[in-house]
């Protein structure tokens, strides 16, 4: 039995988790010579305020409600 464990960016669409599915599955039977019916992958999606890169949250949370991404473009943008 094989099992992967994708864990991606909430957002993405059934298709986009089905091609997901069929593909890897393929590549993992071509590889491995693995029964097709033995194949699990299980695609947990995170929220952008539950990752974490270079020691800050990906999601800054602004008043109101809204949320943006940020994404620095220079040092500079990096000072508090």
């Amino acid at each position: 039995m094989l099992i992967v464990i994708l864990k991606e960016r909430k957002g993405l669409s059934i298709e986009q988790k089905r091609r997901i599915v069929r593909e890897f599955t393929e590549t993992l039977v071509s590889t491995t010579g693995v029964k097709k019916k033995l194949v699990t992958i299980l695609i947990e999606e995170l929220a952008l305020e539950d990752i974490g890169k270079a020691g800050k949250l990906r999601l800054r949370q602004i008043p109101f409600g809204y949320s943006v991404i940020f994404t620095p473009k220079s040092k500079k943008d990096l000072r508090h």
